[in-house]
């Protein structure tokens, strides 16, 4: 049973002590790696997040179809998002499949992004086996953000502040569904985000400056795009056949 009378000499212990913040030039450490007593730790974090966009038809009674469709889809969906040296956490809240990255530099955000364009693909895949089984299309809408975030333990727990958390979470819900009379594409992303990862990218392709094309909602601008992995595309359309 939770002590109340013990919270006040835990709230002085904890107040009353000096954390240090740091900003690593590698970027914010993971929570097993190099983390100090005592220390909080800033530097530039990559959220991504996937929405599911049907589940209510999806997934109707979770039980043993549901279940299989759920474990075939986030499994391979957190899979994909652990191939990044900088993951500080994946997990799955709801039908929202989250990633945090510890990304201090433009190279480090552009595997994200082709983190998101592999999801993506995985997509197109998962749905043609869907579709084979006799089941509904399964959409899913991706959206990543970068800013400044704050990192630290409480307890056990790991805590990570940011505004790129809470936006990558709008920017998938708003992407792969109409806004008022357009559509948005299957990938969102933030200014800050799309910034960075574009002179990585244009190296491979100068065409990636009009493929992150602006979206433009009310007052706010983001950018979506499409992309897919070509050879795991392919792949995926003879697998199915």
């Amino acid at each position: 049973m939770y002590d109340y009378k013990l919270s006040k000499t835990r709230l002085d212990e904890v107040l009353n002590k000096r954390i240090q913040c740091e900003e690593p030039k590698g970027g914010i450490p993971s929570s097993n790696i190099g983390i100090k007593d005592g220390v909080s730790y800033t530097g530039y974090l990559s959220c991504l997040t996937v929405d599911i966009k049907n589940p209510e038809t999806a997934f109707k009674n979770l039980k043993d179809k549901d279940s299989r469709l759920i474990k075939a889809l986030t499994g391979e969906i957190l899979e994909i998002m652990r191939d990044h040296k900088g993951l500080l956490r994946s997990y799955q809240e709801g039908y929202e499949i989250k990633a945090l990255y510890s990304t201090p530099d433009q190279a480090s955000m552009a595997e994200v992004f082709r983190i998101a364009y592999r999801i993506n693909t995985f997509m197109l895949m998962y749905n043609l086996n869907l579709e084979k089984r006799g089941y509904k299309e399964l959409k899913a809408g991706i959206g990543i953000a970068a800013g400044k975030s704050l990192f630290l333990l409480a307890g056990d727990d790991e805590v990570y502040l940011g505004a790129a958390i809470d936006q990558s979470r709008e920017l998938a819900h708003r992407a792969n569904k109409k806004l008022g009379n357009k559509f948005v594409n299957a990938i969102a992303m933030d200014r800050l985000f799309r910034e960075n990862i574009l002179p990585v990218l244009k190296k491979d392709d100068p065409n990636y400056e009009s493929w992150l094309a602006p979206f433009k909602f009310t007052t706010y601008t983001f950018y979506h795009c499409n992309i897919l992995q070509e050879d795991f595309a392919r792949y995926a359309k003879r697998y199915v056949k």
